[in-house]
């Protein structure tokens, strides 16, 4: 019989980085933004599309330097460990 008050167990294998998904939410609710202005206007389509390019570049630069800095730190772990097992070896 099961108790009322016990939690059930969820399996998240699989989780997105929060990171990753406020850097999409960011430019999908810029995009809707942008949706919503009058783009019927000529500079407006240009000033538009610039912002949205500057920000998805400015995206793919962080997620980058964000990959970078978690295989710099996977390496230094695993550079620790290997240490350890030598000095446990002696």
């Amino acid at each position: 019989m099961k108790n009322l008050h016990q939690k059930k167990e969820t399996k998240n294998e699989k989780t997105v980085n929060p990171i990753v998904a406020g850097v999409a939410g960011a430019i999908v609710g810029g995009m809707a933004v942008g949706a919503s202005i009058a783009m019927s206007n000529e500079k407006n389509q240009k000033k538009v599309k610039k912002a949205f390019t500057n920000v998805q570049d400015h995206a793919k630069d962080y997620i980058e330097d964000i990959k970078e800095q978690a295989n710099d730190k996977k390496n230094e772990v695993e550079e620790k460990i290997a240490e350890g097992k030598e000095k446990l070896k002696k």
